[in-house]
């Protein structure tokens, strides 16, 4: 029912049910049904729709009788296992303009206690955009391949030494070019609903659960498998870090963690990008320990070496 409680599985949060659509609505018990479509005003940033999982149906409509509109469950569910072809398709579209009552505001808790989720999904689309310039910039050096090209690629994935130096930097090239071009292609198509809040059973609707119960140390996590959704979940960690760590005047971004980097990092994790791993944490961290130990089949899938690449990091940097 139209502000019946319901919970949503993004963000783990119970909220409160809106409607999408008009006043005319058919009445139970002098309650409004909720229709497929409508919204759940919880913990995420833009308001998930519910989608109907009963058989049945109702005929309703805001402005004309006979729309056929599902009757609505909070759970999700595929359709084609439960409805014929014309009744899935015969379902509400969301509208993207739509705000809950201010009245609900107090009700939502933010995925960062030093901002509202409007906020939040304003900055992370900033970081988005500033993502996809960096990755730009590094596809354009690739086809450059100039000695910067070469320098950035030996700083933080190795130099395999004299002999072997073409054949591994070539090789290098094509990894890195499909990987960032897989990267552009996730990153373009970041919304602000792809964040949830960090809980240790945040990702479990897409098939991860983490394996951290206190959230401490944590920015960020995403589930490598989860090439549908590219669900991200925000930790408290990252609401407290500096936006990029630029140097001021400068286009040089100094050694350490900031939000953009851990945004790079999380969209690295994906099976359809890099498929990275978190071997080595730490943009200096990483570069030590290439040097440490010359493994480079490591670093070339290790998130923090290609998020650093990404940024272009420059250790030497000053503040």
């Amino acid at each position: 029912m139209i502000g019946g409680r319901a919970y949503c599985e993004s963000c783990n949060s119970v909220g409160l049910i809106a409607k999408t659509g008009g006043p005319r609505r058919g009445l139970l018990r002098d309650a409004e049904m909720a229709l497929d479509g409508d919204v759940v005003v919880c913990q995420c940033p833009y308001h998930q729709p519910v989608k109907s999982t009963l058989p049945n149906a109702g005929e309703y409509d805001d402005t004309d009788y006979g729309f056929l509109g599902l009757t609505a469950a909070p759970v999700l569910a595929n359709y084609g296992s439960v409805f014929s072809p014309p009744m899935a398709a015969a379902k509400k579209v969301v509208d993207e303009h739509f705000e809950h009552a201010p009245e609900h505001e107090p009700t939502i808790e933010a995925i960062c206690p030093n901002m509202t989720n409007k906020q939040f999904a304003v900055l992370v689309m900033e970081l988005r955009d500033e993502a996809v310039v960096l990755v730009a910039e590094r596809l354009q050096e690739l086809e450059r391949w100039d000695k910067v090209a070469h320098a950035r690629i030996f700083e933080w994935f190795g130099n395999r030494g004299f002999l072997a130096a073409n054949s591994h930097l070539n090789e290098m090239r094509e990894y890195l070019r499909k990987g960032l071009s897989a990267c552009d292609g996730v990153l373009r198509g970041l919304k602000p609903e792809n964040f949830v809040r960090w809980s240790p059973t945040a990702l479990k609707h897409v098939g991860c659960v983490s394996g951290s119960t206190s959230g401490l140390g944590i920015a960020a996590q995403v589930c490598k498998p989860d090439v549908k959704t590219h669900t991200i979940a925000m930790a408290l960690e990252f609401c407290e870090m500096k936006r990029d760590r630029r140097v001021f005047g400068a286009k040089s971004i100094r050694d350490g963690d900031s939000q953009l980097l851990t945004l790079v990092h999380e969209v690295t994790h994906f099976n359809d990008t890099f498929g990275s791993t978190d071997d080595w944490y730490g943009t200096g961290n990483s570069k030590s320990k290439l040097l440490q130990t010359g493994d480079f089949a490591k670093a070339r899938i290790n998130a923090d070496s290609l998020a650093s690449y990404i940024l272009g990091v420059d250790a030497e940097a000053s503040a």
